[in-house]
C-alpha cells in the first residue's frame, strides 16, 4: 500500500549540544533516545554537513543509504544588500559577527587577535550581533584587554534588523571551533547571510566554509584556534580593504548562483527523486519483481 515518505532533516545532534555545548537540557536520555528514533525510522534523512553524516554512520549506525546531503542557504531576497541600509558604528575597519555567543564561536580568540593587531598599529573595531552564555565573560575579556572603545555588544536584535549591521561592516567573521567532542559539523548559516550581503568573510577552515570560501577573492580561511594565522587573515584583509567590496560583490554573486533557497530547494528535490527511485529499484528486486 502506498504510504507518504517521511523526510527528516537534521543540522545537528541536538540532544549532545542542548547537554554538552548550551548546557541547556535535563532528560538528555529521553531527548537522544526520541531523536535517534527519528533518524533510524525516517526514510530519508538530510544532513547539512557530510562530517555530520559520518557521525551518524560511523557512531550512532544510522543506514547511509538512507542519507542526502544538503547544506544550509539563504533567502537571497531578503539577505539583500539594496534592501538595507547601512548601520556603521565605527569610522575605521570594522569586522562584524552575527549569531549565538557560545564557546565554539570563537571570539575570544577574535578578540586577543584584535588585540595583538592593535599593539602593532591597525585601527580595528568589532560589532557582535546576538547574546548567550559567554557575553558577560566576552564583554569582561574585551575590557581587561582594553578594547572597550573598539568592540560593541549590540546582544540580541529583532531578526529584520541585523542586516543592516552586517551591511555597516566590512568584513564579516565565522570562527567556529570544534566541539567538545572534538568535531565541527556545522554548516554555518552566518556565513551565507554575510555573503548574501555583499560581505567578505574571515571564516575558521572547516568543511563547509571550505567549500564555500575562495581565499583572496571572497574571504580568507584560517586554523581553527590557531591565533596567529587568524591575526595573518585579518592583517591581509585590512591591507587589502580597498578590494573588499569588489570581494564582496564576487560572495553575493557566488550566493546567487549556487546557495539560494531556491537552488537548495531543488537539489534536495532531484536527490530526493534519486533516492526514492533506488529504494523502490531495491524493494522489487527483493520481492522478484
Amino acid at each position: 500500500r502506498n504510504r507518504c515518505v517521511w523526510v527528516f532533516q537534521t543540522e545537528a545532534l541536538l540532544f549532545y549540544e542542548a547537554k554538552v555545548e548550551r548546557k541547556a537540557l535535563v532528560l538528555d536520555a529521553i531527548a537522544k533516545w526520541i531523536e535517534l528514533w527519528a533518524y533510524k525510522n525516517c526514510d530519508i534523512l538530510v544532513c547539512i554537513s557530510g562530517t555530520l553524516r559520518d557521525v551518524l554512520v560511523l557512531e550512532y549506525g544510522i543506514p547511509e543509504n538512507k542519507i542526502v546531503l544538503v547544506p544550509n542557504g539563504v533567502d537571497i531576497n531578503f539577505i539583500n544588500p539594496s534592501l538595507h541600509e547601512s548601520k556603521r558604528l565605527f569610522d575605521g575597519f570594522t569586522i562584524c559577527f552575527v549569531g549565538s555567543l557560545y564557546k565554539w564561536a570563537g571570539l575570544d580568540l577574535l578578540l586577543k587577535a584584535i588585540y595583538d593587531l592593535g599593539k602593532e598599529g591597525f585601527d580595528i573595531s568589532l560589532v557582535i550581533v546576538g547574546d548567550g552564555e559567554m557575553q558577560e565573560i566576552w564583554e569582561k575579556l574585551s575590557r581587561e584587554l582594553n578594547l572597550s572603545d573598539k568592540v560593541r555588544f549590540l546582544g540580541r536584535l529583532r531578526w529584520q534588523e541585523v542586516p543592516k549591521y552586517i551591511s555597516g561592516s566590512d568584513i564579516c567573521f565565522s570562527g567556529q571551533k570544534e566541539l567538545q567532542d572534538g568535531k565541527m559539523y556545522l554548516s554555518p548559516m552566518k556565513l551565507y547571510e554575510y555573503m548574501a550581503m555583499a560581505k567578505p568573510v574571515i571564516a575558521s577552515a572547516f568543511e563547509d566554509s571550505k567549500k564555500l570560501v575562495i581565499p583572496g577573492e571572497t574571504g580568507f580561511l584560517f586554523d581553527s584556534n590557531d591565533r596567529g594565522q587568524l591575526k595573518n587573515a585579518i592583517r591581509e584583509s585590512f591591507l587589502l580593504r580597498d578590494s573588499l567590496p569588489q570581494m564582496g560583490l564576487a560572495a553575493r554573486k557566488e550566493i546567487e548562483k549556487k546557495h539560494s533557497w531556491h537552488a537548495r530547494v531543488q537539489a534536495l528535490l532531484n536527490k530526493l527523486t534519486q533516492v526514492r527511485h533506488s529504494k523502490t529499484v531495491a524493494l522489487e528486486n527483493a520481492n522478484g519483481m
